[in-house]
C-alpha cells in the first residue's frame, strides 16, 4: 500500500510541475496556442481572453490576456487576489462576493455553450476558474 501511495504522490508532483512549466513557458514565449480558448465577458464588455488552458483539478488554469473591459474590473479582482493571499480573512470576504456577483461568462472561442464559473481569479498574466 505504501508503494502505491508513493507512486501516486510522485505522479501528482510531476503533473503539477508540467502544468506550472506550461504556464510559465507560455508567459515567456507569448501566445503558445493558435487562438484563445475562452473569452471572458461581463455583460457586453470583453474583459479578456484565456489562453493555454490546463487542468489542476478542480481548477482550470490558463493565461489571461486583458481586454477592453479589464481596466474597469481589475480593482475588484485585485481585492479578491489580496483576500486569497491573506488566506481569506473575514474583513476581506466582501471582495470574493463582489467578483462572484459580477456573473462573468466564459465564451468558448471555438463555439459551444458559455460557461458561468462560480469562482474565477484573474490577474494580468494568469487566471484560474472553477465551474
Amino acid at each position: 500500500m505504501g508503494h502505491w501511495s508513493w507512486r501516486i504522490g510522485v505522479s501528482r508532483l510531476v503533473c503539477a510541475a508540467v502544468t506550472v512549466w506550461t504556464l510559465d513557458k507560455g508567459l515567456v514565449e507569448g501566445r503558445v496556442g493558435e487562438s484563445a480558448a475562452y473569452e471572458v465577458w461581463h455583460g457586453d464588455f470583453l474583459v479578456g481572453e484565456l489562453w493555454d488552458l490546463s487542468v489542476d483539478q478542480p481548477w482550470f488554469l490558463c493565461r489571461f490576456v486583458p481586454g477592453v473591459g479589464w481596466s474597469e474590473l481589475s480593482p475588484l479582482f485585485a481585492a479578491q487576489e489580496e483576500a486569497r493571499r491573506q488566506h481569506f480573512p473575514e474583513q476581506l470576504i466582501g471582495a470574493i462576493a463582489a467578483v462572484r456577483d459580477l456573473d462573468v461568462e466564459l465564451r468558448p472561442v471555438a463555439g459551444g455553450e458559455p460557461i458561468r464559473p462560480w469562482m474565477i481569479y484573474l490577474t494580468e498574466g494568469r487566471a484560474s476558474f472553477r465551474y
